[in-house]
């Protein structure tokens, strides 16, 4: 028995080896029995800082905001039986959003399954399709170099060819630790490597030919699952073709370009003057339905897209798909425009110019009207005022429609979102995993059933000291729904729909360790946010709204821009259909 637990710890230490190899540099341990080998293996090792979160649905989002950062695997640890299930939510979100993650569960051998042993569930394969690879590495044993190889490969594809989680399962029979712990480690383990040579670009001569022929086009940069790292080079190819470049604001920082599209392009009029021949996207669809009902119209419109392995057009338009890297693609186009000359429609940009500066000017008076705190304005005010370099983390449902409308920066802001799902799991535990690992101040916005989704996330602060803050839009259930036809029939709608959870969230904050602000005007919003950034630790910063009269307020502000520009632009002789 005693061989049996030196084996144990042995297999334990050679498993944190074989992560550090690979490239891991955290992991996070929800704590229970049947793991102790490779906890243990971990805390001897030294070098991978441990994270411990008791909650294993809060610990997995943790980790998916600390792998987002870093775009580096980041490992999750338990115990057998449900513990594992736990993670379920966050390895979906990693599937959709090309996250690195790595679960490592712990199990009963085989005999103690299927036989009514304690805290044992079949996790063969638990999660399906949503991992990139499942491999049950059995039982210890004296084969060392299997499992060093099976771990650092396994790791290898969580990043190729597309990120995303992958699960090692590791059976361990009692006992599962030593009455003494052996701190050696045995060095020579073999170093499992991934070889990969730097994607060309096939038929860049068909691409020159197509933008030669097509000068009504549009570059458009939607969601990223990765920080895009020389935007620069995107606004590039959009000068020396021609084409406006319309930009998502989870893609990239939105400095000169077009970003009231999803407004204007609600007008069906101008969305016809605006006819595409040719759309180059780089990142996944936008978030704008209007932007996508739009392109919907013109299934002959040849669409690019550039920076994904799968398929991401929703419109299943004339679509041909480049699974390169963002900036090799840009960089081998671009170095092949050279001695190139391409004819470009002024007007064709100037249009697109035009109606996106007069939407601006008419989402400028509007909001100076508008006294109530409307949330729409935070997102608008925040936008002339956050620091550079602060990363929003954006809640989903309202809080990313709104920030894509009223979110129309000048300065280097950084986005993340778990928008692989579009679901709001996780969030503040995906915000705290950035938080962490950045250097920067992180800002978390958010509706308040998607922070009563995730209380537990708050815990993380206290435990890692976490500096984080956290914008609680408390509009009394969700707001979202408010824009479904639904939404006119109540009942069912308030009970059924928008499930309003009256919760005071004050105590609760507190009774994590964070601290809690409440706020009444968008003033103090922002003055406590910009306040709260340069403080260490966790606030919450609480407001109430009105979302019914904020989703009539939108709706009112939409339909101002489409009489405001089909009159203004149809004035001054511009081409709309009549």
């Amino acid at each position: 028995m005693t061989d049996r637990a030196e084996q144990n710890l042995t297999w334990g230490k050679l498993v944190a080896l074989s992560l550090w190899e690979a490239g891991v540099r955290q992991v996070c341990i929800s704590p229970g029995s049947r793991s102790t080998p490779l906890v243990l293996g971990l805390y001897l090792f030294r070098k991978i800082e441990i994270f411990i979160q008791v909650d294993e649905r809060s610990a997995a989002f943790f980790a998916l905001g600390m792998a987002k950062m870093q775009q580096r695997p980041v490992p999750l640890l338990c115990t057998s039986g449900s513990a594992v299930s736990h993670y379920f939510p966050a390895v979906i979100e990693a599937f959709y959003s090309h996250i690195p993650l790595v679960i490592l569960s712990a199990d009963r051998p085989n005999e103690l399954r299927h036989c009514g042993a304690q805290q044992t569930i079949d996790q063969l394969h638990l999660f399906g399709r949503y991992v990139r690879s499942f491999v049950d590495v059995g039982l210890p044993s004296k084969n060392e170099q299997y499992l060093a190889t099976i771990i650092q490969s396994t790791i290898g594809l969580s990043l190729r060819p597309i990120p995303g989680a992958v699960h090692l399962n590791f059976a361990f029979n009692e006992p599962l630790s030593p009455q003494e712990l052996n701190h050696n480690f045995n060095q020579n383990i073999p170093i499992w490597k991934h070889l990969a040579t730097k994607s060309q670009l096939n038929d860049i001569d068909l691409l020159l030919d197509i933008f030669q022929t097509k000068r009504k086009g549009v570059i458009i940069v939607g969601v990223n699952k990765k920080t895009i790292t020389n935007p620069n080079l995107i606004h590039q190819l959009a000068d020396i073709l021609g084409y406006p470049l319309l930009v998502e604001a989870t893609g990239m920082p939105r400095q000169n370009c077009i970003s009231h599209y999803d407004s204007f392009l609600r007008s069906a009029k101008l969305a016809d003057a605006l006819q595409p021949e040719i759309v180059i996207r780089f990142g996944d669809m936008p978030t704008s339905k209007s932007y996508r009902q739009w392109l919907e119209k013109y299934p002959q419109c040849q669409q690019i897209t550039i920076g994904s392995y799968e398929n991401t057009d929703p419109t299943h338009g004339n679509n041909w798909q480049i699974t390169m890297d963002i900036t090799d693609f840009c960089l081998q186009l671009l170095d092949s425009m050279n001695d190139k000359n391409f004819l470009i429609d002024r007007d064709w940009c100037n249009q697109w110019q035009k109606v996106n500066y007069l939407t601006q000017k008419e989402l400028e008076h509007w909001l100076n009207d508008i006294k109530y705190p409307f949330e729409g304005k935070i997102y608008y005010e925040l936008a002339q005022k956050l620091p550079e370099n602060t990363i929003i983390y954006i809640g989903n449902s309202t809080p990313i429609r709104d920030l894509d409308s009223y979110f129309h920066n000048s300065c280097n802001v950084i986005v993340f979102s778990n928008r692989g799902t579009n679901g709001i799991d996780g969030m503040i535990s995906s915000a705290m995993g950035v938080a962490k690992i950045s250097n920067q101040s992180v800002l978390l916005i958010c509706g308040d059933l998607t922070f009563f989704h995730d209380l537990n996330g708050l815990l993380l602060g206290k435990l890692h000291d976490i500096n984080i803050t956290i914008l609680l839009l408390d509009n009394s259930g969700g707001s979202i729904f408010e824009m479904l036809p639904i939404s006119n029939l109540d009942p069912p709608f308030e009970e059924l729909f928008a499930t309003p959870i009256g919760i005071d969230f004050s105590s609760i904050v507190r009774g994590f360790g964070a601290e809690w602000i409440e706020v009444f005007t968008i003033p103090d919003v922002i003055d406590q946010i910009l306040l709260s950034l340069q403080t260490k630790g966790v606030q919450v910063i609480g407001i109430k709204t009105d979302r019914k009269k904020d989703w009539q307020s939108r709706k009112e502000f939409w339909q101002r821009i489409i009489l405001t520009l089909e009159e203004g632009i149809s004035q001054e002789g511009k081409t709309l259909p009549d």
